[in-house]
């Protein structure tokens, strides 16, 4: 599982330890200073957003030289300190770093405690979620056209499932799943 190879970096303005165009890191690197902002998140009560969005754009790098299917236990190994939805949080930060910063300039013109609210990835969610009904996140859930969404489900947060399951299911349903999904569990863990 231990990937040694050279990984591109784009530049980065925003961030001088991320290597620019033409410079690359080895993995190795890239673990060791995804760890230490970790750390450096985790040591500010988790206020610091501009660390999780760096850790997130060298989380993305990384996970793009693992092979499919390894991410997870490739993460454990490399970075025992983060958790997958952790890292989840941090490249979602990172996909989303220009909506935060739009959000975070507008914030702080108008209301200087929703700005202090945009330090930390919870906030960040919070501020770019568009609070919607129940019909319209029923019609707005991904539909592919040959009526399965595996492909969609590995690029999804287990909570994000949950909401359009809960939103869409009865209560039943819902019941059914979680006890097939304990029985798939227990064969899984029995020795």
């Amino acid at each position: 599982m231990s990937t040694d190879t050279e990984v591109p970096l784009s530049p980065s303005p925003h961030h001088p330890n991320v290597a620019g165009p033409r410079e690359a890191t080895s993995a190795p690197k890239l673990i060791r200073e995804i760890n230490r902002l970790h750390k450096q998140i985790t040591e500010a009560d988790q206020t610091s957003l501009d660390s999780a969005i760096e850790a997130g754009e060298m989380l993305i790098r990384l996970k793009k030289t693992v092979p499919h299917g390894e991410w997870a236990d490739y993460l454990r190994e490399k970075c025992p300190d983060i958790s997958e939805r952790t890292a989840q949080d941090y490249m979602w930060a990172a996909n989303h770093r220009a909506r935060i910063e739009e959000e975070q300039a507008k914030a702080g013109e108008e209301n200087p405690q929703r700005a202090a609210d945009l330090t930390s990835i919870r906030g960040a969610k919070r501020a770019l979620a568009k609070p919607r009904s129940k019909k319209a996140k029923r019609k707005s859930t991904p539909k592919p056209a040959d009526g399965h969404v595996e492909h969609l489900l590995p690029d999804m947060a287990a909570d994000e499932v949950f909401v359009i399951i809960k939103d869409v299911w009865d209560r039943d349903k819902i019941i059914d799943l979680v006890a097939r999904c304990r029985q798939y569990l227990d064969e899984k863990v029995a020795p």
